[in-house]
């Protein structure tokens, strides 16, 4: 017995692009759940919190990598995001391996997180 599955294939081969587009960048891109989790994080964003996998990043509040005095500003320009502002805002992240912290900036258009 074969079973089948509804797929669009259209739909799947353009988010697998948009997948392999984020890999190959060379900027940070990561994506959060509403609830702050990370639910995708690019090859550059590993090497910007010094990570060497995904493991350990993926599923993480996104808030556990921020310096504790960005924490409140992301906290509150993410949530603006989910509501479907568009923001700009500058912060540092904690490295994994101690090497200090790394500046950031993130632009999210409305809806995108």
């Amino acid at each position: 017995m074969i079973d089948q599955v509804n797929v669009n294939y259209p739909d799947a081969i353009s988010q697998l692009s948009a997948l392999s587009m984020m890999d190959l960048s060379p900027e940070c891109i990561k994506i959060i759940s509403g609830s702050g989790h990370v639910q995708y994080i690019n090859r550059a964003g590993l090497n910007f919190v010094e990570a060497e996998s995904a493991e350990g990043i993926i599923g993480a509040l996104v808030y556990d990598f921020i310096a504790q005095e960005y924490v409140e500003q992301w906290r509150g320009n993410h949530i603006a995001v989910c509501a479907g502002e568009a923001r700009t805002w500058d912060y540092k992240v904690n490295r994994l391996k101690g090497n200090g912290k790394a500046s950031g900036n993130l632009c999210c258009t409305a809806g995108a997180a």
